[in-house]
């Protein structure tokens, strides 16, 4: 059955507006046939347009693959995601800190898995070019969350442990959910994205184990 995307008119289109359609043709395709099994004629033939079309834009593949990359890791809403994590590491609100990380990874499985699946296949093909720019792109932000779990350590806020695991035990509950819910399709039909991010910043803050007191009484045989 065609898609919206390959029924697109072969309207003239503005340089910028030409080359944003076929980022989103080729993140479309990439997402599902990887790197490896993507070609070019496949990603013209779903835009609408030529080969030429395509390499008038981006000189290979491997640029326009690229493209597709920077197009969410240097997207307005990534910086602005980041700052507003800055923003809160600064008042040191663990809670909020945590819960804005995880909703973070939510959000973006929920906006557009295509990406993920990107980055999943760049992961699956051994595609280290992309994966060492993926590294790059998000290494400065995620060492600023490290030095801040370092710190807020040191000063007895948070458990003792590698800043490393911690991360990712937390990160790891969103990514997980995301993975099940948006990649597998499986969602959780008694639960919204929002109350889930709620209960996983809880237990990145309580833990799972429910303390129960113990009675008068037990205390007395002691």
């Amino acid at each position: 059955m065609a898609t919206a995307r390959s029924r697109a008119p072969r309207a003239r289109m503005c340089a910028g507006d030409r080359r944003a359609q076929l980022i989103d043709v080729a993140l479309d395709v990439f997402s599902r046939q990887g790197f490896r099994g993507a070609t070019t004629k496949k990603i013209a033939a779903q835009a609408g347009v030529t080969e030429a079309i395509i390499f008038r834009h981006f000189p290979s593949k491997g640029a326009l693959y690229t493209a597709v990359l920077d197009s969410r890791l240097a997207s307005p809403q990534r910086r602005r995601r980041h700052a507003e994590l800055e923003t809160l590491m600064e008042r040191d609100d663990d809670g909020a800190v945590f819960g804005a990380m995880l909703r973070n990874i939510c959000d973006r499985y929920a906006r557009d898995p295509r990406f993920l699946k990107v980055v999943l296949f760049a992961a699956l093909e051994g595609h280290r070019e992309a994966l060492a720019h993926l590294s790059e792109a998000g290494g400065g932000h995620v060492r600023a969350i490290k030095r801040y779990i370092a710190r807020r350590q040191k000063s007895g806020a948070l458990a003792a442990g590698e800043p490393d695991t911690l991360l990712l035990a937390i990160n790891g509950m969103a990514h997980f959910y995301g993975i099940v819910t948006r990649i597998f399709e499986r969602p959780i039909a008694s639960a919204s994205d929002q109350s889930v991010v709620d209960f996983f910043t809880r237990v990145a803050m309580d833990g799972v184990s429910r303390s129960i007191p113990a009675s008068p009484r037990k205390r007395a045989k002691r």
